[in-house]
């Protein structure tokens, strides 16, 4: 079989281009996120949390599908119509979610602990439909919120949508191992499934240091996510939403009878949600790189580590100024700590992977 060669130009991963780390603990949840609504303690709450990962890829779909039971709730329970709103929690899910209630007419408030450098700001951005723990009769409707999402985030990129220009995502090549089509083809099995995006194309890397490798070929969309988090909080001020910097311990002890609880790992205490867990991720920003015109391509790849510990991820991502490399997706830890080894077995596997010199970065 003849292979269409793809010359890429790999990051520089040498010490002087390590530029920081950066740890995060993602919210995810057991067998799958939580969006359901019910009437408690005299409140209408709707939970939207749990996303894991994948936040960011299935955020527009979660946050239409959790308005729609509201709609939903308030014809089954009138005496709710024309409260104010409540949304606790200032990640993508919520900001998305207020900017979302205001748009359609409610009256919305938004509460959270903080709003700046939350762990949506720090996301890779990359769009697939993964990095959850999902139970397979959970499957077919994270397919599906995940479709619609991608039918958002396409209005996005095509310049057609009345909130967000085409600068806050873009299509992009990935490029994964040719044994991703055994799976979930990374993520992106449930959008070629339902064929909006084309299945991948075996083609040959070749970074031109010798490095050669034979991969898949998809398209998906680099969401550029801590310029979203900023428009999101632009849109909610100039709507005059208020946003109320504190820490929600009752959803019982709000003064809203409507709440729409986004607040991830908080949901383990506010709901009394045992299937809330954190999941720890760590990523290395890079500098002194390429332009990034050459550098637009995501890469996902398993390298077996040489200590016995098995197959671990890295990826190349061309987030923010000057890429990163990552990743982690460690469940039941939840440590932002920068001493953290895995940042030098990221770096350690990548360099082995791209090419280069596997010394020891000191920041």
């Amino acid at each position: 079989m003849i292979r269409r060669r793809v010359q890429l130009v790999p990051p520089r991963l040498a010490p002087e281009n390590v530029k920081g780390f950066t740890a995060c603990v993602r919210p995810g949840r057991d067998q799958v996120f939580h969006l359901a609504s019910e009437v408690r303690s005299g409140k209408l709450i709707v939970h939207n949390y749990g996303h894991g990962g994948a936040g960011w890829t299935i955020l527009f779909g979660c946050v239409f599908e959790s308005i729609r039971m509201l709609e939903s709730m308030l014809a089954a329970h009138p005496d709710y119509q024309g409260r104010r709103i409540r949304v606790v929690g200032a990640g993508c899910i919520g900001l998305c979610t207020a900017v979302e209630l205001k748009r359609r007419g409610y009256d919305v408030v938004v509460s959270a602990k903080e709003f700046e450098d939350t762990t949506s700001h720090k996301a890779g951005g990359l769009l697939a439909i993964a990095s959850m723990k999902t139970a397979p009769e959970h499957q077919s409707r994270v397919d599906k919120l995940g479709v619609e999402s991608w039918h958002e985030w396409q209005k996005i990129v095509d310049g057609q949508h009345d909130l967000f220009e085409s600068k806050y995502a873009q299509y992009i090549p990935m490029y994964a191992s040719t044994s991703a089509a055994d799976g979930d083809h990374c993520g992106m099995k449930a959008l070629i499934d339902a064929k909006v995006v084309p299945g991948p194309d075996m083609v040959e890397i070749d970074f031109g240091n010798g490095k050669k490798y034979d991969m898949l070929e998809y398209k998906t969309i680099l969401m550029h996510c801590a310029h979203m988090m900023t428009r999101f909080s632009d849109i909610l001020r100039e709507s005059h939403v208020p946003m109320e910097r504190k820490v929600t311990h009752s959803l019982a002890a709000e003064e809203e009878a409507v709440i729409f609880n986004c607040t991830g790992l908080g949901a383990y205490q506010l709901n009394n949600d045992t299937m809330v867990m954190p999941v720890q991720g760590h990523l290395v920003a890079l500098q002194r790189q390429p332009p990034m015109t050459d550098l637009n391509y995501i890469l996902c790849e398993d390298m077996t580590s040489k200590d016995g510990m098995g197959k671990e991820p890295i990826y190349f991502i061309p987030k923010g100024p000057e890429g990163i490399v990552g990743g982690t997706f460690i469940p039941n830890m939840n440590s932002s700590d920068l001493s953290d080894p895995n940042f030098q077995r990221i770096l350690e596997r990548s360099r082995n992977f791209f090419g280069g010199s596997p010394v020891r970065a000191k920041l």
